[in-house]
């Protein structure tokens, strides 16, 4: 178990002195769009997470990540006390105990080597130009450890957006970074538990995209008018039903006296 212990602080070693500025990769290909997480290692680097869907099952139960539904307060944790898996760099394994051959589960780390807060909103959408990741907490076990004077910024890693809470290997801040307040930004957590069980960080997320609303459209609707009344005028007289043979037989009667009025006169003559 030493041994492996020792390995792995010689490999931990030679990792960290090839980092650089973009010393942990965070391609949120395990995140959702608009899900958080804290991204982290511990200072003997046996556990580390940034992401990526290389990252052990054990490690994911027990993160608590968070989905940004707009502008307000939010939490990240990842909690130890549930037991948790190393990753054995060397073998590329879970690490095992020596004597038993089980997995070792540790319930807690010591120390801090890089921490942030990464939230997978897409860095190259010019609409998260304003998003601005505020850490506003830091506490391992239940122990605030906030950067006295000191505020967080926030910038682009990798396609997506982080706040640095620490990391040791940054040179100075990115172009790229905003902040409440840039004239007090650092990413060097002063304050830290040396051994600790669980983080939780809390933080706020301003200028957050805030969906367009759509124009209301005018109501297009005619006015109401009254119809113009289109039933005939309503009268005593009853409907013309004659079918004309009344008309025949008063013209027939006029010509017959017509005639008779004719031979009358002639035989006056």
């Amino acid at each position: 178990m030493k041994l492996r212990k020792i390995f792995a602080g010689v490999v931990a070693a030679a990792l960290a002195t090839t980092m650089t500025a973009t010393a942990f990769a965070a391609n949120g290909d395990r995140l959702e769009p608009a899900q958080a997480t804290l991204g982290f290692a511990d200072g003997q680097w046996l556990f580390s997470q940034w992401g990526g869907s290389e990252t052990p099952a054990t490690t994911l139960e027990a993160l608590e990540d968070v989905t940004i539904t707009g502008n307000g307060e939010y939490k990240v944790a990842i909690d130890f006390s549930k037991g948790i898996n190393a990753w054995d760099t060397a073998l590329e394994d879970v690490l095992l105990d020596e004597e038993t051959g089980e997995p070792v589960l540790y319930t807690s780390v010591q120390g801090v080597t890089c921490m942030a807060v990464m939230v997978n909103f897409a860095s190259d959408d010019e609409a998260n130009n304003n998003l601005i990741i505020d850490i506003t907490s830091i506490k391992f076990d239940g122990v605030e450890a906030m950067l006295d004077g000191v505020t967080s910024y926030t910038n682009a890693e990798d396609g997506i957006y982080r706040s640095t809470i620490c990391n040791p290997y940054i040179g100075s801040i990115p172009t790229d970074a905003r902040s409440t307040d840039l004239s007090t930004a650092s990413a060097t957590l002063t304050e830290f538990a040396d051994t600790w069980s669980r983080c939780e960080v809390t933080f706020t997320i301003s200028g957050y995209p805030e969906a367009a609303s759509e124009p209301e459209t005018p109501e297009t609707d005619a006015p109401a008018t009254d119809a113009p009344a289109t039933d005939a005028p309503a009268t005593d007289e009853k409907p013309n039903t004659n079918t004309g043979a009344e008309g025949i037989a008063l013209v027939a009667g006029i010509a017959v006296i017509a005639t008779g009025a004719v031979v009358v006169s002639k035989k006056r003559k």
